[in-house]
């Protein structure tokens, strides 16, 4: 992975925690960040298995 990558990464990673503590649906999220709603699911469950 480049590092370029890894920054991609990193900001779509905390677009979407940011969108989803502001209460947003997995589909809106997904329509913003332009990203298929399975690729969308699976980050919104790493970031819920991470506040546990």
């Amino acid at each position: 992975m480049t590092i370029a990558e890894h920054i991609r990464e990193e900001v779509t990673f905390n677009a979407i925690k940011g969108l989803l503590e502001k209460n947003f649906d997995d589909q809106f999220i997904a329509d913003v960040v332009k990203l298929p709603i399975k690729k969308v699911r699976e980050i919104i469950q790493k970031i819920k298995d991470s506040n546990q």
